[in-house]
C-alpha cells in the first residue's frame, strides 16, 4: 500500500505536467518519473511496487481517458481492495503462522544434525568413510536455506504485530553455531584418528556422539511442540569422560610421536567438541523458549 500510494501520487504529478511539455521533452519526463522512485525503492523494499505504479499511471491507455489524479485514485483503490482481501483471508481463512512452520523446519535441521554427528564420530573411529557424510552436508545446507526463508517471514509477522510468538533470531543463531561446530568437527575427522589416540578416545567419543545426538533429537521434539527438556546428566558425564581422556593423553605424552598434522587434528577435535558441548547446553534454553509447551525455561 505504501508503494502504491507513493507511486500513484508521484505518477499523477508527472502525468499532470506531461501534457504541458513539448514532445521532445517526453523522454526526460519518463526518466524524471521512473528514476527517482526507483532509487527510493532500491533503498526501501516496502516501496518496491512504486516504480511499477508510476509506469502504469504514465503509460496505461485507460489513464489517457481520464485525469491523472482520478486514475491514480482508482489505482490506489484497486490495490487497497486487493490488500484488504488478502489480509482478511490470511488472518481468517488460511491463518498459517510462520512461527510454527519455522519451528518444524528447525526441528528437521536438528534431526539431520544428530545423524551427521553420529557419522562424523564414526569416521573418527575408523568405522565409516568420510565420503559417506558429504551428501548430508549438502542436504543440511539446503534445509538451512529453507529455514532462513521461513525465519524472515516469522520476523516480519512479529514486526507487523500479527503474532506475539518468541523472537526467531535466537534459535536461528543457535542452529548456525551448531552448524559451524559440525563443520569444524568434520575437518578434524576427515581421516581416522591415529591408532594410539583412537584407542584412548573411541569409547568416550562414542558416548559423546550418542548423548549429543540424543539431545539434538530431544530439542527437535521440543521445537515440534513437545514438553520442555533439560540437559541430561549422562551427557555431562560423557563430555567429562572425553575431557579426562584428552588430559590423560597429554599427561602420558601420547601425542609426542604424532606428526604436526595429526596433533593439530586432535587439538581441533577437542576444541570443537568443547564448543559443541556449550552450544548444546544453550540449545536447550533456546528450544524451550521457542517451542516448548511450558513458559519456564528448564536447564540442567
Amino acid at each position: 500500500m505504501m508503494g502504491t500510494f507513493a507511486g500513484a501520487a508521484y505518477g499523477a504529478f508527472i502525468a499532470s505536467i506531461w501534457g504541458y511539455l513539448p514532445q521532445e521533452y517526453y523522454f526526460g519526463a519518463i526518466i524524471a518519473g521512473i528514476a527517482p522512485i526507483s532509487f527510493i525503492a532500491a533503498l526501501y523494499p516496502s516501496f518496491r511496487i512504486a516504480p511499477i505504479t508510476v509506469a502504469i499511471v504514465l503509460f496505461s491507455d485507460t489513464a489517457h481517458n481520464m485525469s491523472p489524479l482520478v486514475y491514480a485514485e482508482h489505482r490506489v483503490m484497486e490495490i487497497g481492495v486487493g490488500c484488504l482481501i488478502g489480509l482478511v483471508v490470511s488472518l481468517t481463512v488460511l491463518p498459517s503462522r510462520a512461527h510454527r512452520v519455522l519451528a518444524n523446519a528447525a526441528s528437521t535441521v536438528l534431526g539431520t544434525y544428530a545423524d551427521l554427528l553420529t557419522k562424523l564420530l564414526d569416521v573418527a573411529a575408523g568405522k565409516l568413510d568420510y565420503t559417506e557424510v558429504e551428501k548430508q552436508h549438502a542436504d543440511i545446507r539446503a534445509a538451512i536455506g529453507r529455514m532462513e526463508m521461513v525465519g524472515e517471514d516469522a520476523t516480519r509477522e512479529r514486526k507487523s504485530k500479527l503474532t506475539d510468538e518468541p523472537d526467531p533470531d535466537p534459535i536461528l543463531r543457535m542452529i548456525r553455531r551448531l552448524r559451524f561446530d559440525l563443520v569444524i568437527i568434520g575437518r578434524a575427522v576427515m581421516h581416522p584418528l591415529p591408532a594410539t589416540v583412537a584407542q584412548a578416545l573411541t569409547p568416550p567419543l562414542t558416548a559423546v556422539a550418542a548423548e549429543s545426538s540424543a539431545l539434538l533429537r530431544m530439542a527437535a521434539d521440543t521445537l515440534s511442540g513437545k514438553p520442555e527438556i533439560k540437559v541430561p546428566e549422562s551427557m555431562e558425564i560423557a563430555y567429562g569422560a572425553f575431557s579426562a581422556a584428552i588430559a590423560e593423553l597429554h599427561r602420558t605424552h601420547a601425542l609426542a610421536p604424532l606428526t604436526e598434522g595429526e596433533t593439530g587434528r586432535v587439538f581441533t577435535l577437542s576444541f570443537s567438541l568443547e564448543q559443541l558441548h556449550q552450544n548444546l547446553r544453550d540449545l536447550v534454553a533456546r528450544a524451550n523458549e521457542f517451542g516448548g509447551e511450558d513458559d519456564t525455561v528448564t536447564t540442567g
